[in-house]
């Protein structure tokens, strides 16, 4: 039988008993009903029962209001819950702790929490004062809303009505405050929670201090708490290994980090993927190439993924020294590290396109889709952009149409070389293709090369078709200033 129809039935022998001549409904029966139609979410019904107690003299105590209450609660029902709440001295019931707990813990944990500083307020008028559960409800729902100074009041006031705080208000508190980076307030809690209550931060709240001093360049600091969390007992994973791995290699600790990292099993801590990713960009932020390319053999020796974008940010850096040596690289990728991608590929035709070596980014080009690695919009327009500066203006324009039948689109600053490019060298036919799709996809040209494209017509004694030009972009609001001012 369904919820509803149990609850439908409990309804209709509770009124038939009720008609009975010798039988008359106690306080237990009116209990037991309610709490069948709550489960049943007859609410409308429990409602009824409610008056005809009231109307029937029958003393309504306020165990049956958290029965409601907490029905309304398990049905997700927030505002009818909170009118529940407001509606009980109609019914000469008055809030007890546990439900000022049980709805404060509620709003809070659906993010009403003004709702919960008013009930709050409402609760010590009341004379009523707030427990552990109250306190910690309201100083994590602060905490979610970026409210510090609020939760560590009422830190305070919970302390001056004689209240111990618990770990997980601390953690929650030193965690907050970490991710606004304020880790001088964290610090100070992770003093205060040890020496005054013998309490210990959680690894999440460790995590969050530690990664907080590590961004703000507080390395020693950062490395002082990481070595002080076994002393707390509190084991370090391999998150916050990763955390001071990576605030060591900012600072460029390159053999720091290698110490720490070595010393990582003997912890029983495991490198995971996410480690060897920071490690792979430490050494290349650092400049310690070699280091990272063996480092990324390693990994695929001993028969791990290697990430391929780490790999794409050593043949970025590569590219900047030697292209000889980026090349190599690459193809090191290929044979024994992992499969090169189309920034793989994009990264090194930009190389070689800044080293004027046109020949060669054409052949990268071919070996990407050679190798079927599908070239994105950005290995196109390198080459475009490329072709543009060395005045190859008709393989620029066959790119350009290449680029499009492969679904990919041109961005603005492109559309802008080719344009420039194409109507300097008299091929106003191929830039006007251009601006058809400049318009066509709600781009702005720049108007510098708008009059080089004028200019161009004019000089090919077509000067009357700027002017439809310029009214076509206009009626498809694709024209800047000066010009959009005259149509």
């Amino acid at each position: 039988m369904s919820r509803q129809k149990f609850g439908q039935t409990a309804l209709t022998i509770f009124n038939w008993a009720g008609q009975q001549n010798d039988y008359v409904h106690t306080l237990t029966s009116y209990s037991s009903l309610i709490s069948k139609l709550c489960d049943a979410k007859m609410f409308v019904s429990v409602w009824q029962v409610l008056d005809e107690m009231q109307f029937k003299k029958v003393e309504i105590p306020s165990s049956i209001f958290e029965t409601l209450i907490e029905g309304y609660i398990h049905a997700g029902q927030v505002k009818p819950a909170l009118d529940a709440f407001d509606r009980m001295l109609k019914y000469g019931c008055h809030p007890t702790m546990a439900m000022y707990t049980c709805v404060i813990g509620y709003v809070v944990q659906v993010k009403r929490h003004h709702v919960s500083l008013r009930l709050y307020k409402r609760m010590t008028s009341e004379g009523l004062s707030a427990n552990v559960t109250v306190f910690s409800a309201l100083i994590h729902g602060y905490c979610h809303v970026g409210q510090l100074v609020e939760a560590q009041q009422l830190l305070e006031e919970m302390k001056k009505v004689g209240l111990a705080p618990d770990a997980a208000i601390y953690s929650c508190l030193i965690e907050s405050f970490s991710k606004a980076g304020r880790y001088y307030p964290a610090q100070k809690l992770v003093i205060e929670m040890r020496d005054m209550y013998g309490l210990k931060p959680s690894l999440v709240a460790y995590n969050s201090l530690i990664e907080s001093l590590c961004k703000d360049r507080k390395i020693v600091a950062a490395y002082r708490l990481f070595l002080d969390m076994r002393r707390a007992q509190v084991t370090p994973d391999v998150e916050t290994y990763n955390i001071i791995l990576a605030g060591f290699l900012s600072m460029k600790g390159v053999t720091k980090a290698i110490e720490i990292y070595k010393k990582m099993p003997t912890f029983g801590v495991v490198p995971n993927m996410e480690t060897e990713k920071v490690l792979l960009a430490g050494f290349t932020r650092c400049g310690k190439l070699e280091r990272a390319m063996d480092f990324a053999v390693s990994i695929a020796a001993a028969g791990r993924k290697v990430d391929v974008v780490g790999c794409n940010h050593i043949l970025h850096a590569l590219s900047m020294k030697s292209m000889v040596k980026a090349e190599e690289f690459l193809n090191k990728m290929t044979d024994r590290i992992c499969k090169p991608d189309a920034v793989s590929y994009t990264t090194l035709m930009h190389g070689y396109c800044r080293a004027g070596k046109l020949n060669d980014a054409e052949r990268m080009f071919q070996t990407m889709k050679a190798m079927g690695c599908r070239p994105t919009s950005v290995s196109y327009e390198a080459l475009i952009i490329a072709y543009c500066r060395v005045e190859r203006l008709a393989a620029a324009s066959e790119l350009m149409d290449e680029l499009i039948r492969e679904g990919h689109s041109l961005n603005v600053s492109t559309c802008n070389a080719l344009v420039d490019g194409l109507s300097r060298a008299g091929l106003v036919d191929h830039a006007l293709k251009v601006i058809d799709y400049v318009t066509d996809k709600k781009l702005f040209i720049d108007p510098d090369r708008l009059v080089v494209l004028l200019k161009a017509l004019h000089k090919a004694g077509r000067g009357p078709e700027g002017k439809d030009l310029l009214r076509g972009m206009a009626k498809k609001g694709c024209l800047q200033e000066p010009y959009a001012s005259m149509f």
